[in-house]
């Protein structure tokens, strides 16, 4: 995992803020994250990796389809990973939700 953050230059940082958006790159760990635990912590990392993983350049400014289907997918793999890993149940209920979300968002219509 470290060489998959250091290659892609991944970066994790501590923010108090709910609402941190930090593009393909950068990604604000908030402090809901660490109330839940190791497990809250541990999703938030696996997410994320999916997340960067669905955009393989960052010099493009447009998703192509392929891109935002796989970013579409990037939280449900999480959830998947989850369950894959027994992670508790209650978090991955509480996560099937943000997934769902994700998955309505509007910029996701053109798929």
């Amino acid at each position: 995992m470290f060489l998959r953050f250091t290659k892609k230059g991944l970066f994790i940082y501590y923010s108090h803020q709910l609402n941190t958006r930090d593009a393909w790159r950068n990604f604000g760990l908030q402090e809901r994250h660490i109330e839940l635990g190791a497990e809250g912590v541990a999703s938030f990392i696996v997410q994320k990796l999916f997340i960067s993983d669905a955009r393989p350049s960052i010099n493009r400014s447009k998703l192509d389809d392929r891109e935002l289907a796989a970013l579409k997918m990037a939280p449900r793999k999480a959830m998947e990973w989850m369950q894959e890993h027994s992670f508790d149940p209650r978090l991955i209920n509480s996560y099937r939700k943000v997934v769902e979300k994700w998955e309505q968002d509007e910029c996701f219509n053109k798929l």
